[in-house]
């Protein structure tokens, strides 16, 4: 039961941490040389795809779309603003893959790489004066969890997990909500001050 609980908090995280941030940077207003670079580029990128799902000439003939493809001047216009773009747009679905999909939706708003470059996740251990340094991969473990759970809901697995490796679950898990959370943070404390 730990397991299902600590998978759908991670993933609730996940989602509402990448909904806040794009909330707060929609809150902006920010130019083209403003809006961080990879965030740019997914933005346009949404756009492109909204087009080529609904067909172009659907999508220029509805006031809606038209209204939406405001949001392509960024391309070519330094000064637009970036705003009044439907945080929708930017709706997260988490479909259980563990690191690939939170991936795609850190990705989705500018951090492509945000797990993948995040750091191990590092525990001193001391025993009768002995001190051994282990280091667990945060991605690996979110993994883990995530496969834990699948077995769990999909197959009605009861893995044998101890109370030692759950509560290492919970602090290598909470140790990547602090990371994320302080990136996330910095860029939007960033961004405020420009």
């Amino acid at each position: 039961m730990i397991i299902l609980l600590l998978s759908a908090k991670l993933e609730k995280y996940v989602k509402d941490s990448a909904n806040e941030y794009i909330k707060y940077i929609l809150d902006l207003e920010l130019t083209k040389e403003k809006l961080p670079r990879k965030l740019l580029i997914e933005i346009i990128q949404n756009e492109i795809d909204k087009v080529q799902s609904i067909k172009l000439e659907k999508y220029i003939s509805n006031q809606q779309y038209i209204e939406r493809a405001k949001v392509l001047s960024l391309i070519w216009d330094a000064h637009y603003k970036l705003r009044k773009l439907d945080e929708n747009e930017f709706a997260i679905s988490i479909s259980n893959n563990g690191t690939t999909a939170f991936n795609d939706v850190y990705k989705k708003i500018g951090f492509p790489d945000l797990i993948s470059n995040m750091e191990d996740f590092s525990q001193e251990t001391s025993i009768r004066g002995f001190v051994t340094q282990t280091a667990y991969s945060i991605s690996d473990t979110i993994n883990k969890v995530i496969n834990l759970r699948n077995q769990i809901i999909h197959t009605d697995a009861t893995p044998s997990i101890t109370e030692n490796e759950i509560g290492l679950y919970i602090v290598i898990i909470h140790e990547f909500v602090m990371k994320v959370d302080a990136i996330l943070s910095s860029s939007i404390v960033e961004l405020s001050v420009t």
